[in-house]
């Protein structure tokens, strides 16, 4: 889960340092994808983990 969360963190800032002089909409985008890939492998998981050892 951390070796996600990395990949995802270098994954921005290689787009950010990539990304000269673009408007608000182009961050807006890239901040979704970011949050998007981490709910998808970070928090989804993690949710699905506890919920199966709490309805033991």
């Amino acid at each position: 889960m951390a070796l996600t969360g990395i990949l995802t963190g270098l994954t921005y800032r290689w787009l950010l340092a990539s990304s000269n002089g673009h408007g608000f909409a182009y961050w807006l985008f890239l901040t979704l994808i970011v949050s998007t890939n981490l709910g998808a492998f970070c928090v989804i998981p993690y949710a699905l983990v506890r919920g199966t050892i709490r309805s033991r």
